[in-house]
């Protein structure tokens, strides 16, 4: 790392970053601060890449929402309006109650829709644990 320059800045959500980091560690293994991020990103994103990129556009199409701020509220997904709010005061952005209502349908959306994906992954890999049990547990015989 020492001697680099950076080459240009952007905003990435957590869930870009995870896709980011793990382009990397196919190439070559990561460093200790790319492993602590790449573990702390696989822990805490909530959505995929696809659907970050996604909602971070929806929320851009708000011309007082800039992508430093979409890219905050896709990665926390905040489900109630006083949560946006803290956002929205940190960035200094005023909007009304009925544009925090627009960002809330627009990330509930999201939310219900992974947490489905999630419960079908779920009770897929419940049942596929059960059947590696069931076909790797011993057969108990009497004597």
């Amino acid at each position: 790392m020492i001697g680099n320059e950076i080459e240009s800045m952007k905003n990435v959500t957590l869930a870009e970053v995870l896709d980011i980091l793990e382009a990397r560690k196919k190439i070559s293994p990561l460093s200790y601060e790319q492993e602590t991020s790449y573990d702390y990103c696989s822990k805490f994103s909530k959505l995929s890449i696809d659907q970050a990129l996604e909602l971070k556009e929806k929320l851009m199409k708000n011309d007082k929402i800039k992508e430093s701020l979409a890219c905050k509220l896709v990665d926390v997904l905040p489900t109630i309006p006083p949560l946006v709010k803290v956002f929205l005061v940190k960035d200094r952005v005023d909007l009304s109650e009925s544009e925090i209502n627009e960002i809330l349908t627009l990330i509930l959306d999201y939310v219900k829709a992974n947490k489905s994906t999630k419960t079908k992954e779920t009770k897929e890999t419940k049942e596929t644990k059960t059947k590696e049990t069931k076909e790797t547990k011993p057969k108990k015989t009497k004597k």
